[in-house]
């Protein structure tokens, strides 16, 4: 039974978990309104920054679509009708921060906890935008370089787990990738695949077509135990070459958290062809590793990530969305120290109590993801190369969050 097949199985035969995320709320206040005719993702981006709320829409919906505008003592609900007016577009409250522009028509209804598809990818690319100032710090990079520097070495030390040397092997996707999102009601599913989608085409992964076999798989259940239990003895290969101890710890943790994540990888070469030496003696000699370069790199073949939804509190969609692509993106490790770091990974650490809470991938993330898909993964000091990549993307991504 293939692991798409086995996960189907096992997650229909529980009842819908159910991710609580608040309805929708317009408080019905007026505030004056002024958006002149114009490119209507402009006007959408401008409207969402003044009313303080989260826009997640595709290039390729909107296009070249120009609106009429919205003026007037208008509430929020107001003013997305009058700019959509005559566009042949709608917009659908995913949660009550977050808003999606969708072609207008009857709506897709799934059955919940139905899993959902990846989508065929956009041609154009995908649009992330946020305005979180009303409640969450923005980041401004003003420290001297070499400060900058050490902070980021530092902080591409501590998330990928490596306390020794630059020169460990860090893995990423180099197969397109294919989400399957399970376990919560149908919009709420579309949701998180369209987040993942666009934050994966953001940092330069690739995206695989519609029909595609799935190999990022987020599954939401309140009864996580149970569910890997039943979804082990379907598909004994589900953990790749685990070993018993591996498997053990992530199947029945001692101390288990809020979200599981399991990497399996494969060695495979620079070019990203399998490596199958059989009596060969090695790779070709002009790709033969150096003392600079390995022609051996490490490539997700599938990554599981499990969310307890028991153990969610009141976080957003859109913060679980975010922290699901950070630890599926990227060889990370979720539980990593990263002292007073503005990272995502830090949604579920105790820390967080005494802190903001992480309104989801800061400054900081996005340029790590952008970091890791940009490097030469096959040099010898690849945690180096990112953490300098990120020095000199900071400021183009600062003030994102």
């Amino acid at each position: 039974m293939s692991i798409r097949a086995a996960v189907i199985a096992v997650i229909l035969g529980f009842s819908t978990a159910g991710l609580s995320v608040a309805a929708a709320i317009d408080v019905p206040t007026a505030r004056p309104t002024n958006i002149q005719a114009e490119d209507l993702g402009l006007a959408l981006r401008t409207l969402a920054r003044e009313r303080g709320f989260q826009l997640v829409f595709q290039s390729e919906v909107v296009g070249n679509v120009r609106t009429r505008g919205a003026s007037g003592d208008l509430t929020t609900t107001q003013a997305l009708e009058q700019l959509l007016s005559d566009t042949g577009l709608t917009y659908r409250y995913l949660d009550d921060r977050t808003v999606t522009i969708l072609p207008a028509g009857p709506p897709q209804a799934g059955r919940g906890g139905a899993p959902v598809r990846s989508p065929t990818p956009p041609r154009r690319e995908s649009v992330v935008t946020s305005d979180m100032s009303e409640t969450v710090p923005q980041v401004t990079v003003e420290a001297p370089r070499d400060a900058l520097e050490h902070r980021t070495y530092e902080f591409v030390r501590r998330i990928t787990g490596n306390t020794r040397s630059y020169g460990e092997p860090l893995a990423r996707w180099r197969a397109p990738l294919c989400f399957l999102v399970a376990g919560l009601p149908g919009a709420q599913g579309a949701f998180v695949l369209d987040r993942l989608s666009q934050i994966a085409a953001s940092a330069g992964a690739a995206l695989a077509p519609q029909s595609c076999h799935p190999n990022l798989l987020v599954v939401v259940t309140a009864q996580p135990d149970q569910l890997l239990k039943d979804w082990f003895a379907r598909s004994p290969r589900l953990l790749g070459d685990g070993s018993p101890a591996q498997t053990r710890s992530f199947l029945r943790p001692s101390h288990s958290g809020a979200v599981r994540v399991w990497y399996n990888v494969a060695a495979v070469g620079r070019d990203g062809m399998p490596l199958s030496f059989g009596g060969a003696r090695g790779p070709p000699q002009h790709l033969e590793s150096s003392r600079t370069v390995s022609y051996e790199v490490r490539a997700f073949s599938s990554v599981i990530v499990v969310v307890d939804a028991s153990r969610l509190r009141d976080l957003k969609l859109g913060q679980i969305a975010d922290y699901v692509a950070m630890v599926g993106l990227a060889d990370v490790e979720p539980d990593a120290n990263v002292a007073d770091a503005q990272t995502v990974l830090q949604l579920f650490s105790a820390a967080v109590e005494r802190q903001p809470q992480p309104a989801g991938l800061s400054a900081w993330d996005l340029a790590f993801l952008r970091a890791v898909y940009h490097a030469d993964q096959g040099s010898l000091v690849l945690r180096s190369q990112i953490a300098l990549r990120m020095v000199h993307d900071l400021p183009s991504v600062a003030g994102i969050r």
